[in-house]
């Protein structure tokens, strides 16, 4: 297909239908220009002519006209075959008509007819006496597609001889002599068209012979040649740019191709590899300007306008990246990654109705289904929320329904949507509501370790650690290098007070596992000072602070280390410094107390 079009395209054909416009030749024109059949009886037998027609010279312009528009029109839809039977008798008819059997030759190629086309492009470029080059080089295209190179370059010569500096000869003819690694013909063949000529094409095509032999420095020389004869010559600019990318040299690249988009240049090529380099460079804020230059010569680029969207959002030009992924969803309104991306972004500014919106539309098939449903199920707990603290229960039996709707349909969001559904009736202090739901998933292959984790959570908040013991030996059962659920168990067994040496070997452990969090480093420091080991409690405490600089139960045990060892001052710092993250009002009380406690073991004894 792709020989063909280059053949239409040196035939002066825009269309297998349409005459060349250098001759000034109209469709009607060439028609007229048919010579008729000897006989009625000749088009009768070819099928061209109905039977009992009264063969005059009208009929036979008819017949011919309705054959050659039936060609034209197979040939516009690719029906080679077809097109084949109508210009066959055609050109039986008219053997005369060298425009139809130039027609008829671009036919056989697209049939792959090659040996008959060759016959074709032949008789007629004889009959020109060598002097028709478009149709030289047809037959020389032909020759070199049947193998016979040596007949191609006498084509070539001839076109050359009558047409110096002619392009595409020259061209070709410098192709099939660098194939044949004779390097130097080709550079002088090439040297002596651009002096017939001044077109930057032959040191352009200097320059990638010389890329063939690896010398890139004599590559660049051409190419650079070639834009001093053309500045617009954006091919040379590619040349230039991709052998400085293929070195890594891609600041050199850029700077190429920035200087030639500077004149005022448009090029989509150029552009490209601009965005390109750009896309790579992480954080360059001005891969936009250039995208959307790219995205402006190319409007129906799909692909680029994804990459385009996602670099506003990337860039928190969510105004921009919301219009943009709006413009592709008109051309293809069922795309589950497009309607993800305008979902997520709403969701992003809190205009959950519109996010919810297109959430929904994304298909069951898609992998994006689920987190689909799961986001709808987080802004659904939001406004449920929302609502709730301002006295109404509208959003949560909104709420209800969606998760139950959605569970009987697709089972296996059950268990995500359910833990948000628990979340929420935690947040509300339901606590009891959002047990009795994960107890009722515990059966799902879906309810992982996390899910048990949450529902351990829910039976210490609700008083039940017994409960939450439980739950968490589960979890270390099946996954003994949890370090949370190892972390959680030792401090719950530590507030029992019981099996205290199960306690500091499940916390070690955790430690072991994270040393770098203050939160089980918080526990090992709470378990030495439940044993009165002071010491190991402060190093430990003091460890846990270093990490999480801003948790008042980390600040609180740490003061009551001191406390213990009897370093009031240093006691009463934390307790101050544990007051000043505490929220809750009957924790801030309890510590409130231990800096009275403090500062009066700190009072000397009144006389």
């Amino acid at each position: 297909m792709k020989l063909l079009v280059i053949l239409l395209s040196l035939l002066g054909l825009s269309s297998c239908s349409t005459m060349g416009s250098k001759r000034g030749v109209t469709k009607a024109d060439q028609i007229q220009s048919f010579r008729f059949p000897a006989s009625y009886k000749q088009q009768v037998a070819m099928g061209i002519a109905p039977k009992g027609m009264v063969a005059n010279h009208k009929d036979s312009l008819y017949v011919s006209s309705e054959l050659y528009l039936k060609a034209s029109d197979a040939m516009m839809r690719n029906s080679y075959d077809k097109a084949h039977q109508y210009f066959a008798p055609l050109v039986e008819m008219y053997p005369k008509d060298d425009y139809l059997r130039k027609q008829y030759g671009v036919n056989l190629i697209a049939l792959g007819k090659l040996h008959d086309a060759e016959q074709v492009f032949d008789h007629l470029y004889t009959k020109s006496k060598k002097k028709n080059y478009s149709i030289g080089l047809v037959l020389a295209g032909v020759y070199t597609a049947n193998g016979k190179k040596d007949l191609a370059k006498m084509v070539y010569y001839q076109i050359i001889k009558n047409s110096p500096g002619q392009e595409e000869a020259c061209v070709f003819l410098a192709k099939s002599f660098a194939r044949s690694r004779d390097y130097s013909k080709a550079h002088a063949l090439l040297k002596r068209c651009e002096k017939g000529s001044k077109k930057a094409i032959f040191s352009y095509y200097r320059g990638k012979i010389e890329l063939e032999k690896e010398n890139d420095k004599g590559a660049i020389a051409y190419f650079n040649r070639a834009l001093k004869i053309d500045s617009s010559f954006f091919q040379a600019v590619m040349g230039i740019g991709l052998i400085h990318e293929s070195k890594g040299r891609n600041k050199k690249a850029l700077k190429v191709y920035k200087k030639y988009l500077a004149r005022g240049s448009e090029n989509y090529s150029v552009l490209s590899r601009v965005v390109y380099i750009l896309t790579n460079q992480k954080g360059s804020k001005e891969t936009i300007s250039y995208m959307e230059r790219l995205s402006t010569l190319d409007p129906d680029d799909l692909n680029l306008k994804v990459r385009l969207g996602i670099l506003y959002t990337d860039l928190n030009r969510i105004f921009d990246a919301k219009g943009v992924f709006k413009e592709i969803l008109e051309v293809i309104p069922t795309s589950d990654k497009i309607l993800y991306y305008l979902g997520a972004l709403y969701q992003q500014t809190n205009e959950y109705e519109d996010s919810i919106t297109f959430f929904s539309k994304v298909n069951e098939d898609s992998t994006l289904f689920q987190d689909s449903n799961i986001q709808i199920g987080r802004m659904l707990n939001a406004i449920a929320l929302d609502e709730y603290k301002e006295g109404s229960d509208r959003g949560l039996k909104k709420f209800v329904a969606f998760v139950s709707a959605k569970a009987k349909s697709h089972p296996i969001l059950d268990v995500e949507l359910g833990a948000i559904l628990a979340g929420l009736y935690d947040d509300i202090d339901r606590t009891k509501d959002a047990i009795t739901i994960l107890e009722g998933l515990e059966g799902n292959p879906n309810f992982d370790s996390d899910d048990k984790y949450f529902l351990a959570l829910l039976y210490e908040k609700d008083g039940d650690r017994k409960q939450a013991i439980s739950a968490l030996r589960s979890i270390i059962n099946s996954e003994p290098e949890n370090a949370d659920a190892l972390n959680f168990l030792g401090y719950s067994l530590l507030e029992e007070g019981v099996k205290l040496k199960e306690a500091y070997a499940h916390i070690s452990k955790a430690v072991e596992l994270r040393p770098e969090d203050g939160y089980i480093r918080d526990s090992l420091g709470w378990y030495h000072y439940k044993l009165g080991e002071y010491d190991d409690a402060m190093r430990e405490l003091a460890e846990a602070w270093k990490l999480v600089n801003d948790d008042s139960i980390i600040a609180k045990h740490l003061a009551m280390a001191f406390e213990g060892a009897g370093k009031l001052g240093r006691a009463e710092y934390y307790f101050k410094k544990a007051l000043s993250f505490c929220k809750e009002e009957t924790e801030k009380l309890e510590i409130i107390q231990a800096v009275e406690r403090v500062q009066s073991r700190r009072l000397p004894a009144s006389k």
